[in-house]
């Protein structure tokens, strides 16, 4: 993929016992850590780019189909949503309706957050918002988080009640991932 050093692209042909042809064009993302987030960048927006021009069905994957794929999945899907009007104003029933088709997707809080800074950084790419103070606060919070996650090699959950998103989204506390059950506990309905 042009421009983007960490995504391959690999293209397999198929062919039928009937001699049917099928190309398929994976897209492999190489950097994105097993159980953490990438460093917040325009890939996954130009990983759209490329694939909303694909004709036929679109498959995610990772290894254990939930948290990247989760991950990416929901950034897409609130991007959609957002661009057509019909994202709703708590991000966590976005992520609830994601749920209902993959359960356990999002695992953790930095995922969750990581959706959210991912989404900042494509509306400021396309000048869709202006960087107010509190906005600034949460870059630069998310930040020092990210740096805290990556130093210390953090595996799963990561949830810290230090890092408010409410305080920044207006995202009610219920929203925080729950370190045993590893679901939202609004999702346990």
């Amino acid at each position: 993929m042009p421009g983007e050093p960490k995504v391959h692209i690999t293209w397999l042909g198929l062919k039928s016992k009937s001699g049917k042809r099928q190309t398929i064009r994976h897209i492999q993302w190489k950097d994105w850590p097993e159980h953490g987030v990438p460093e917040v960048s325009l890939t996954p927006m130009n990983i759209f780019a490329a694939v909303r021009g694909s004709r036929g069905p679109v498959l995610v994957h990772c290894i254990d189909g939930v948290s990247r794929t989760g991950t990416i999945v929901a950034i897409e899907f609130i991007l959609e949503k957002m661009l057509h009007g019909d994202a709703s104003d708590d991000s966590s029933e976005m992520i609830k309706e994601l749920r209902k088709q993959r359960a356990l997707a999002i695992r953790t809080a930095m995922q969750y957050v990581y959706i959210h800074r991912e989404l900042l950084q494509y509306l400021q790419e396309r000048q869709i918002t202006e960087m107010s103070q509190r906005l600034l606060e949460f870059v630069d919070d998310y930040d020092r988080y990210y740096k805290q996650y990556t130093k210390e090699d953090a595996t799963p959950p990561f949830i810290t009640n230090d890092f408010n998103t409410a305080d920044y989204f207006h995202v009610p506390k219920s929203t925080y991932l729950d370190s045993k059950t590893q679901i939202s506990p609004s999702d346990q309905e």
